[in-house]
């Protein structure tokens, strides 16, 4: 959804196919805004991941948004994301909901890598998603993701996530993915249209 064309409508109806289905969505947001993150979680996906995070009170916001008290402050309601159940049952959906909801930090400036210890840190953050090609561009060295300035600063977030105990992805080619390979939990190597 952030460089997409596709109506959260629309995606709405596929996830709600997808998790009957069992097969889990995980939605990049366009920004990191409330109404996005809590419409998203709203509509059923089980991940919400958010471009651009270069802070701790980002990621605290993140938080704030995509889970559920006592963890944050997510608004309540039904739906897609309690498979559209009878009502009541909050305290029990709220809790199931806080432990399958990844929420998903994407780090891609050089400002994110500086404070990618302080980004991690941030409690009910689950995974960090560097994305290399913004990253690059941040850095002044956009046309080369495996450029040494590069790798040592992906590098960098990856330890990050180790130290705090958080999953590590990158959106990138195999040849990236390959060279992070002991490092990944996580990979985004392919897009909808590129597989069309």
């Amino acid at each position: 959804c952030e460089h997409g064309t596709i109506s959260y409508e629309k995606l709405h109806d596929l996830m709600v196919l997808g998790n009957q289905a069992g097969i889990p969505s995980i939605v990049r947001v366009p920004q990191l805004a409330r109404g996005d993150v809590s419409k998203i979680l709203d509509y059923g996906a089980v991940g919400v991941m958010v471009p651009m995070i270069e802070s701790a009170e980002d990621a605290a916001k993140l938080v704030e948004w995509s889970k559920y008290p006592p963890i944050g402050k997510r608004s309540y309601s039904g739906g897609a994301n309690t498979n559209y159940g009878p009502s009541g049952g909050h305290a029990s959906n709220m809790l199931s909901m806080n432990r399958r909801t990844l929420t998903i930090v994407q780090i891609e400036t050089e400002e994110g890598v500086r404070r990618a210890d302080e980004i991690l840190s941030v409690d009910g953050i689950d995974a960090a998603i560097v994305g290399p090609c913004d990253l690059g561009i941040s850095m002044g060295i956009p046309d080369d993701v495996m450029d040494s300035r590069e790798l040592s600063a992906i590098k960098k977030v990856a330890e990050a996530c180790r130290r705090h105990g958080r999953f590590f992805g990158i959106i990138g080619s195999m040849e990236l993915m390959k060279y992070f390979e002991k490092e990944l939990d996580i990979i985004v190597t392919a897009i909808d249209t590129n597989l069309l």
